[in-house]
């Protein structure tokens, strides 16, 4: 027999790891360690006991607890300071991937995207998380570069730095701990993604100040498409996918913004190293389970410079291509708008940054985020000499809080998509808005007797003329009063899917230079007890009390959920076309007759008196007495009818002798309301047909006699404020959302009121 090979000696069954002795110099642990006496790690027996044995068989163990001996400092070459205590919660897993990071790519999404390397064929992946305490260097201040860099897991439920390396399947145990150990890198070095192995993932929690920049251009948004009716707003958007352009194919509409601010907050960074030329980079804001009370920091965004660019010569173009070539009238009035539409965008972007949590700004979205969220994603070259310098200096910047130096040296490239700056984009996008576009037969026709205008919430208006009724909706109530069906035109509602746009109902009331009536404005919405609104309320208020002189607008968006909350007593049609008033006792106009009163008691205290005296039975004696002159008592055969008014001098003056001026206006106007039910119920009903129906004539009349007489007060307010108590009956605080935008000049305020 030949002589025995001898086999080698097995492995000590405990893994440890001392810092001092077992790793490479050049190692960032070896390398950066501020000259303790002792670190050293201990691996768990869940691990450990497979010393000896390929890395392979660890895998999907439980993972092990790493304890340590000594309470260690490191310091990076950027000033920035990492210690872990001996009690520091410190893991060691092994596995066929690495660690998952699952973050939400975008800030208004809640759906993730793992960030995640493997599995790798014959590759094991040790995923090492550490607990550090982190620091700057400035006595007390804990700043680097005059960013605040601190983290301290404490408290919370992830180690401030996790490290996920690759490993041969075939490395023995101990050895491929080691060399994981070896390969730990601290992701706030410049050196970073250059020195980490191929399918490596880095990831840091912190807490600091950014000083951030963006610079984007603008495109175009969802068309939104306005009608009369239900029926009519889901038939236009199918012809805006039949006759205009998509608006995602008119990529630039020759805007461009610029903003700079800085963002307070718990981040991380995530570093996965592709391949040998390349490193995914993502900031983060930290999940909530992340952060601990390192800082007791207060996060927060704030503004520091917003500007906005509209060149008229490619806005022309944009709608040129918007409408196929179609329509110069349209280009110029859109281009004529630029000025205005201008202001428009920086306000835009001024609210999506604003940092006050009743506003709809960036900050607000991301308090709503719970998880890890991608602030901005960037792409690093690290092929070549110059590149990989540039490289360097980028990742200094953003380790010292200037992610505009970072990207503007050029190192770092936003990828496209990126969290902050797609939010941006969708918030901020310019939008149009077209009227009736049921009715477009051909573009040069349709826009040659159209009238453009920029509205309250930023949105270029297209109105098609469709007669007297609508002339008024256009040119008069829309500075003051108008209402509109609205669906948008978004991919899924191509084709035949046209139906299944979801239709909302705009109710929009402005004024100026008119404070008495825009505190009614303010005021209408407030008998809704939600925080949100009565924040909101205030706003407007506070507007008004700074800006009399100025335009202040309230745009309120009901969804199906609730305007399908309106109900009326409904009148009957026989045979022969004729429509007879519900019968008695009428009680679904009796609730809306009430709820009317009780607004116009809490919005005209100069009437509420008069208005108090008055009872749904006298406004139904009144009615009856003023078509069929009867008496005191309605009977079956005579009851009362809100689409007629009828003789209603004579009765009233019967009636209610001396006090009959004094109601007259209320009751013509509880009548108004109680039909405006009736015609909204009618043209919100889904089996509504596309034309101008009845219902809108008499809609139009109502509102025209409110906010255009002369002697009767402007009843479109208290009606807005009755419309948002029975349309909020069963409403939850997550059923009411605000927005706000400010025109930079205090021109203009608008406040848009979300219901569902």
């Amino acid at each position: 027999m030949g002589e025995k090979m001898p086999t080698a000696a097995p492995k000590p069954s405990g893994i440890t790891i001392d810092v001092t002795k077992d790793l490479k110099k050049p190692s960032d642990l070896a390398a950066l360690f501020a000259g303790q006496a002792a670190a050293i790690f201990h691996v768990g027996s869940e691990i450990a006991r497979y010393a000896g044995q390929p890395v392979r068989s660890a895998v999907s163990s439980t993972p092990a607890k790493l304890t340590l001996q000594g309470d260690p400092n490191w310091k990076t070459k950027s000033g920035i300071a990492f210690s872990l205590k001996a009690d520091a919660s410190c893991t060691i897993a092994i596995g066929n991937t690495s660690t998952k990071f699952p973050m939400a790519m975008n800030v208004d999404s809640k759906e993730t995207t793992n960030v995640v390397a493997g599995p790798t064929a014959e590759m094991v992946y040790i995923n090492i998380e550490l607990d550090f305490d982190i620091k700057g260097t400035l006595a007390g201040g804990g700043n680097v570069s005059g960013v605040g860099i601190a983290g301290k897991a404490s408290g919370s439920r992830s180690a401030t730095l996790a490290y996920c390396q690759p490993v041969s399947a075939e490395l023995e145990t101990a050895d491929a701990v080691k060399a994981a150990f070896d390969g730990l890198l601290f992701p706030f070095q410049p050196d970073c993604a250059l020195n980490m192995p191929v399918g490596s993932i880095g990831k840091v929690n912190f807490d600091g100040t950014l000083d951030c920049e963006l610079d984007i251009t603008y495109g175009l948004g969802n068309y939104k498409l306005s009608a009369q009716e239900l029926g009519a707003a889901q038939s236009s958007v199918k012809v805006a996918w039949d006759k205009l352009t998509p608006p995602s194919l008119v990529a630039n509409a020759g805007a461009k913004a610029s903003l700079t601010y800085k963002h307070t907050d718990h981040f991380g960074v995530i570093v996965q190293k592709l391949d040998a030329n390349t490193a995914l980079v993502y900031l983060v804001r930290s999940a909530d389970d992340e952060t601990g009370q390192s800082l007791g920091v207060s996060v927060g965004i704030s503004a520091t410079a917003v500007s906005c660019k509209v060149d008229p010569a490619q806005l022309k173009n944009a709608v040129k291509e918007i409408t196929k070539g179609g329509s110069p009238k349209l280009q110029s009035e859109v281009a004529s708008l630029v000025p205005d539409l201008q202001t428009s965008l920086v306000g835009k972007a001024n609210t999506w940054l604003s940092s006050h949590k009743e506003d709809a700004g960036l900050m607000l979205s991301l308090s709503q985020q719970s998880g890890r969220t991608v602030l901005y994603a960037f792409k690093v070259d690290l092929s070549h000499g110059v590149s990989q310098d540039l490289a360097r200096q980028s990742w200094t910047a953003l380790m010292s809080g200037d992610l505009r130096q970072a990207l503007q040296i050029g190192g770092f490239k936003l990828q496209p998509g990126s969290g902050v700056a797609d939010s941006l984009k969708r918030s901020s996008c310019i939008q149009f808005h077209f009227f009736n576009l049921f009715q477009l037969t051909t573009t040069s026709d349709f826009f040659k007797n159209s009238v453009t205008k920029l509205a309250p919430d930023g949105s270029i208006r297209v109105f098609v003329d469709l007669g007297q009724e609508s002339q008024f909706s256009i040119r008069s109530a829309s500075e003051t009063a108008t209402i509109h069906f609205m669906a948008t035109a978004t991919e899924d509602t191509k084709g035949d899917n046209y139906q299944k746009a979801e239709v909302d109902l705009y109710i929009e009331l402005s004024e100026t230079n008119k404070p008495k009536e825009a505190s009614r404005i303010a005021n209408s919405i407030g008998s809704i007890a939600n925080p949100a609104i009565q924040a909101a309320q205030q706003k407007m208020a506070t507007f008004v009390a700074n800006h009399g002189s100025k335009k202040l607008a309230l745009i309120t968006i009901f969804k199906p959920s609730a305007y399908q909350k309106l109900a009326c007593s409904a009148y009957t049609v026989d045979t022969n076309g004729n429509a007879h008033p519900p019968a008695l006792p009428q009680k679904q106009d009796e609730n809306n007759w009430e709820v009317f009163q009780a607004s116009v008691k809490r919005l005209m205290t100069d009437l509420s008196g008069a208005v108090a005296e008055l009872k749904y039975d006298d406004w139904k004696l009144w009615n009856v007495s003023s078509n069929y002159q009867i008496g005191d008592v309605p009977d079956d055969h005579h009851v009362p009818d809100r689409r007629s008014v009828g003789d209603y001098m004579a009765a009233g003056q019967n009636l209610f002798s001396d006090r009959w001026p004094t109601y007259r206006p209320f009751l013509l106007a509880s009548t108004g309301f109680m039909n405006l039910c009736d015609d909204l119920h009618s043209l919100a009903a889904i089996t509504a047909q596309v034309s101008t129906p009845t219902n809108w004539g008499s809609l139009i009349a109502t509102l025209q006699k409110w906010v255009q007489s002369d002697v009767d007060p402007d009843w479109s307010k208290p009606a807005l404020g009755a419309l948002l108590d029975l349309c909020s009956v069963g409403a939850t605080a997550s059923s009411v959302s605000i927005d706000f935008q400010t025109a930079k000049d205090n021109s203009c305020f608008t406040c848009t009121l979300t219901l569902s």
